[in-house]
């Protein structure tokens, strides 16, 4: 897929306001921001490769072998936090960065 930045940062910050808002249970909120924005998204698409491996471990634990959601129904509470909290820190990242190229 060809990505700049700032479609990555818009992806990203799409899947924070769905992790954000609402009132459905975290795990609903995961599943939807994964399937709406987040599955789509490559490591290499990622202009620094820092952000790159980090986003690689979010999704290979969200999405073995790109089969979404299986896992999701497994995790415990802390685990869905902890996941949400990593996406939300790299598109903070990413867009810290991009503000100051």
């Amino acid at each position: 897929m060809d990505l700049d930045g700032r479609d990555i940062r818009d992806k990203l910050y799409g899947a924070t306001r769905r992790l954000a808002s609402g009132t459905a249970p975290l795990k609903a909120r995961l599943r939807g921001a994964l399937t709406a924005e987040l599955i789509a998204l490559q490591a290499e698409d990622f202009p620094w490769p820092d952000l790159g491996e980090r986003w690689s471990g979010v999704i290979n634990e969200l999405a073995p072998d790109r089969r979404p959601i299986v896992i999701l129904e497994q995790w415990w509470d802390f685990e869905l936090i902890r996941i949400a909290q990593e996406i939300v820190d790299i598109y903070d990242q990413l867009a810290r960065r991009l503000q100051a190229e």
